[in-house]
């Protein structure tokens, strides 16, 4: 690296590091993806392998090589034997993995309430209750006509029938009605911290079949201005208050 670095882009750097370790969705070795873009972006290090039109490049090898120099091959069982592990150059597919499933989009698993690990409860209808609620035995997205996103459904052996039902009522409604695309849900971890990146370009270098989704829209921060009149309104007159009893303990007679 020629040439000296400046403050401004240290307190940058600095900045938006901070802002990446205290982000609770940005961990593990994402954030170190992050901080390494950070310092690329900001102090320009290490150098760009290429610059074209005043733009900086780096390639996915140049992350692999800083962050996971090794990549470690587990042994297999060949021949009767046991192959010793093998350590292999720097692991880019550890780094497009991690950048792939970073990539802004919609993820209906991001609307199923619960753990992802765990079994969908019948939603089947009951008499006494809303729905069953018993361990479902099998269980679909349905999407939701109106906005695109999907909502996981599932039916005990008893509500077997009403599910396929459903399922085929969904099924056509779908087929009827023009569904928008549902907005991103998930992704965009790294491109909310480090906008002067061109992050669409990324993820279709990632994903050819990527195309970018509708964001949710979000109402602009209010910008407040109090004007001080020619002429302020008269100060306001406290009501009179009754005055304050006094109270006096006097001794009864006795008789």
């Amino acid at each position: 690296m020629t040439g000296k670095l400046s403050f401004a882009a240290l307190r940058a750097h600095h900045r938006c590091t901070e802002q990446m370790i205290a982000d609770p969705e940005l961990t593990g070795d994402l954030l170190l993806i992050g901080m390494w873009l950070s310092r690329a972006t900001h102090l320009t290090l290490p150098a760009p392998a290429e610059e074209e039109g005043g733009t900086s490049r780096w390639t996915l090898d140049d992350i692999a090589r800083d962050l996971f120099p090794l990549q470690t091959n587990p042994g297999m069982y060949f021949a009767g034997e046991w192959t010793s592990p093998q350590t292999t150059g720097p692991d880019v597919w550890r780094v497009v993995e991690l950048l792939k499933n970073d990539i802004r989009r919609y993820d209906p698993a991001a609307d199923r309430p619960g753990p992802a690990w765990a079994r969908v409860p019948c939603s089947g209808p009951m008499v006494r209750r809303p729905v069953c609620g018993q361990p479902g035995q099998t269980w679909r997205y349905f999407t939701i006509p109106e906005t695109g996103r999907k909502q996981v459904k599932g039916a005990c052996r008893k509500h077997h029938d009403w599910f396929m039902a459903e399922w085929k009522a969904n099924v056509a409604a779908v087929n009827a009605a023009t569904v928008p695309v549902p907005p991103a849900n998930v992704g965009g971890r790294l491109a909310r911290h480090l906008p002067d990146i061109d992050w669409p370009a990324l993820w279709v270098g990632l994903d050819p079949a990527w195309v970018a989704p509708p964001e949710v829209e979000t109402s602009a921060r209010p910008r407040l201005r109090l004007v001080v009149g020619s002429e302020l309104p008269a100060r306001p007159v406290a009501a009179s208050r009754s005055p304050r009893p006094r109270f006096a303990l006097i001794d009864g007679e006795q008789s």
